[in-house]
């Protein structure tokens, strides 16, 4: 029994249920699936499943809780337990803070390797009119309580037109608050969004505020996980692993390749964990071989494969990433 990859990212989507209202938040709602979310026994025995696939397979297993907002499950910590004490088994709790209680802290630094919280926008007015709600300094304090407690915790950026400008303001928020870890990630909505995605130039701009903050901020780990950030920024290049070394898993059983991603591939309550990587399904998202335009004949086509997502808002699943040639200038080094 072999896995596709030695490390390997499932995203744990227990709810579409938010109390936050983002505007162009790829969270699909409650009510768009016919079927309801899986109870608590239903979650266990897939994620029993998956965590005993991994293991047998000597894969290094990522698991992410994500949502909607994952702490509005009351069995969160019952199913991220699920994972405690598995060696090669770790837990990320996403969130985007506001249901953070003081009295969930110990549990959550019991349970989960990290936690991220995603920042939209540095300004109090423009966060909470993204947001929808007056949640700005509630969730700045529950990150300073992660922070207190010693949770591992990053703040993450989905990188917009509306907030490149805020690049190296999201890394000074960091280091005044005492967290130790940013993340870029360009924004990628469900469907093509001009209004929102970067152009080259933006994303440009981008890439030289996150390299002056590496001068400025020394002692700060800036990540990411996407292929084009990663080469341009001279980063370990971490390819698009959708359907190979990532999974998603939606609040009512359906898998897709990514968050991101709508098309669904399988469904964990009815198959296993082996068998929906091995179908078609999955194996389309990961096939280097079949990427076409300017991506099939770059050098690095197999280890980077750019943002399958992007491509399928720029109309072809196996296109090339619409920023890639753009703003490298053809292939990876």
């Amino acid at each position: 029994m072999a896995a596709p990859c030695r490390d390997f990212v499932l995203q744990v989507k227990l709810t579409a249920r938010c109390d936050l209202k983002c505007a162009r938040c790829y969270n699909i709602p409650p009510n768009a699936s016919s079927r309801p979310e899986l109870g608590t026994g239903e979650w266990t025995r897939a994620l029993q499943g998956a965590r005993d696939y991994f293991k047998c397979t000597g894969t290094a297993l990522h698991v992410h809780f994500i949502g909607g907002e994952p702490l509005l499950r009351p069995d969160l910590f019952e199913l991220a337990g699920i994972f405690k004490g598995s060696a090669r088994a770790n837990t990320t709790l996403v969130t985007n803070g506001y249901a953070l209680k003081d009295e969930m802290l110990p549990v959550i630094k019991g349970l989960f390797h990290a936690a991220t919280v995603n920042m939209p926008a540095l300004d109090a007015k423009r966060f909470e009119d993204l947001r929808g709600e007056d949640c700005f300094e509630k969730i700045l304090g529950n990150v300073r309580g992660m922070v207190a407690r010693k949770i591992p915790v990053a703040l993450a950026m989905n990188v917009s037109k509306q907030n490149h400008g805020e690049v190296g303001k999201l890394v000074e928020l960091a280091s005044i608050l005492g967290v130790r870890r940013v993340s870029f990630h360009r924004f990628i909505g469900t469907t093509r969004l001009d209004d929102w995605h970067l152009t080259p130039e933006l994303l440009r701009e981008v890439i030289a505020h996150i390299k002056a903050s590496w001068v400025e901020y020394p002692g700060m780990d800036i990540v990411t996980r996407d292929p084009v950030l990663a080469v341009a920024l001279g980063l370990d290049l971490k390819p698009c692993v959708a359907g190979a070394g990532l999974l998603n898993i939606e609040p009512d059983g359906s898998v897709t390749a990514c968050r991101y991603i709508t098309e669904v591939i399988g469904d964990i309550t009815r198959q296993p964990i082996s068998e929906i990587l091995a179908g078609e399904g999955a194996r389309k998202y990961s096939d280097a071989a079949r990427l076409r335009s300017r991506c099939s004949d770059c050098t690095s086509k197999a280890r980077c494969r750019g943002c399958r997502a992007l491509a399928i808002h720029n109309g072809d699943l196996h296109g090339e990433d619409p920023l890639c040639h753009a703003v490298l200038g053809g292939g990876a080094p």
